[in-house]
């Protein structure tokens, strides 16, 4: 990640710092890769460390360490590497539809030796949408935030979710709920390297299955009106279903259209499962 945000493009006039957290402040490589790295990168880099482990308390160290001093707070996973105008992309945008928030796509790298199916499925990969499309939620791998937002709303990440996941949706979802608008830009390029461990058809559906589980405890606790569980029990049932659809078309259509019937009941499942409250703790040994 940090290789490319050496060749990125920065807006004018803008004055940038990358922020690197490290929740395992045994681990003295951060500070090795940043050290070597301090004459390449586009503006001053710092290393905080962060004791709490799990994945909202690096996150919430960040927003506080910059929230004061900065205009906005960019956010990319430590496995991503960006395009070279990844920033300034993500900057216009958010100055030209008044935004508060603005997200970008998100391409699946799959390595030289990566499954080819998966690959040419598109089951890592974003969906497109034209830039200046309104979104509900955003993920932090490619993401831009007005810091005034967060200072007026004191919105932070939920460390309810730093343990078992979902906790961009949330926070984003309780972002959209607060007033703050959040908007695609298509143009806005990050790339994701996937492990060889992750490309597998197991791998894939397990984590649909958690998605849905999470996406039932965020839509309980950002909507939480008495219809919402029957709501979701209902959306369960209607994935699996439309899941078996696909699954049995894909008997003659081929693996990758019986791969998304899984997906789809995958999803369902988690999602009756996040119901009943019924969510594996993925990141328990990181938390």
């Amino acid at each position: 990640m940090l290789r490319s945000l050496s060749g990125i493009a920065v807006p004018r006039e803008a004055s940038v710092a990358v922020v690197v957290v490290n929740n395992d402040p045994s681990d003295g490589r951060p500070v090795r890769v940043a050290d070597s790295m301090r004459t390449c990168l586009p503006g001053r880099i710092v290393v905080i460390d962060e004791p709490r482990r799990g994945l909202t308390a690096p996150r919430n160290r960040a927003i506080e360490h910059v929230i004061d001093d900065f205009d906005a707070i960019a956010f990319v996973d430590d496995d991503g590497s960006v395009a070279p105008d990844w920033l300034v992309r993500l900057d216009e945008a958010l100055e030209r539809f008044g935004a508060d928030a603005v997200t970008g796509p998100v391409t699946a790298d799959l390595g030289e030796d990566g499954v080819a199916w998966i690959d040419a499925g598109g089951f890592f990969d974003s969906p497109a949408r034209p830039t200046g499309t309104s979104l509900r939620h955003a993920f932090t791998h490619n993401a831009m935030i007005r810091c005034a937002f967060l200072r007026r709303t004191g919105l932070r990440f939920d460390d309810r979710f730093g343990g078992i996941g979902g906790e961009d949706t949330h926070f984003f979802r309780r972002f959209t709920a607060s007033g703050g608008r959040i908007v695609w830009v298509q143009e806005a390029m990050v790339t994701d390297h996937v492990p060889a461990e992750r490309q597998s058809e197991e791998w894939i559906l397990y984590r649909q299955r958690r998605t849905g589980a999470t996406t039932a405890l965020i839509e309980g606790d950002v909507d939480g009106g008495v219809l919402t569980r029957p709501r979701l029990m209902l959306r369960g049932i209607a994935a699996g279903a439309l899941g078996a659809v696909l699954w049995t078309a894909g008997l003659a259509a081929g693996r990758r259209l019986r791969l998304r019937g899984r997906i789809w009941l995958a999803w369902g499942r988690g999602l009756l499962e996040g119901v009943c409250g019924r969510v594996e703790p993925e990141y328990a040994s990181r938390a």
